[in-house]
């Protein structure tokens, strides 16, 4: 008879080392297409509390029948020339001074995660909502604008949010020139 041959229950090395290279190549290839992910979700959410907060504005607004603002905050207190992915406030605001009260705030956002910027050039210091529904800019005049959403960490383009004369917002992928929207420091 022949000697009884053991057999082999493991992997060589070299199988094991090709094994971990094909993972390390694998996961490498994946981990940029994760951020950029992770960065969608983020930019996303931002997108999403700011419109439930202009949604609430303007609502506010026409229920109250009196003008409503949101402005950027710092504090979730006052208004103040910060970004506006350092937090907002919702309030009432009826002679339109920017001028929050403790009584007339009706939501606030703290800041945004991650390396998010929000830019606007028409709602740079505040947005207001008359009684009508309109949007007001600090400026004091009707018009429309646009929000922008960049996150540094991403390599997508930035998203925008376009508030049209109406003062309904809208998620648009560029400017109204058909340029992308220019993330910039």
């Amino acid at each position: 008879m022949s000697a009884a041959t053991t057999a082999s229950r493991g992997f060589t090395l070299p199988e094991l080392l090709t094994a971990l290279a094909i993972t390390g190549l694998t996961l490498s290839l994946a981990v940029p297409s994760l951020n950029n992910v992770i960065a969608g979700q983020r930019r996303a959410t931002a997108v999403n509390n700011l419109v439930g907060s202009l949604h609430l504005a303007r609502s506010s607004a026409m229920t109250r029948n009196e003008p409503v603002t949101i402005c950027p905050s710092a504090d979730g207190v006052n208004c103040t020339t910060t970004p506006w992915e350092q937090g907002w406030l919702v309030f009432v605001d009826p002679a339109l001074q920017r001028e929050p009260g403790a009584d007339r705030i009706l939501a606030s956002e703290y800041g945004l995660s991650g390396t998010m910027t929000v830019q606007s050039v028409e709602f740079a210091q505040a947005l207001s909502y008359q009684p009508n529904g309109l949007p007001v800019s600090s400026r004091g005049a009707n018009e429309s604008g646009a929000f922008w959403f960049c996150e540094a960490s991403s390599d997508t383009a930035g998203r925008g949010l376009w508030i049209n004369a109406s003062g309904k917002p809208r998620l648009v992928d560029q400017q109204a020139n058909g340029r992308p929207f220019e993330c910039t420091d």
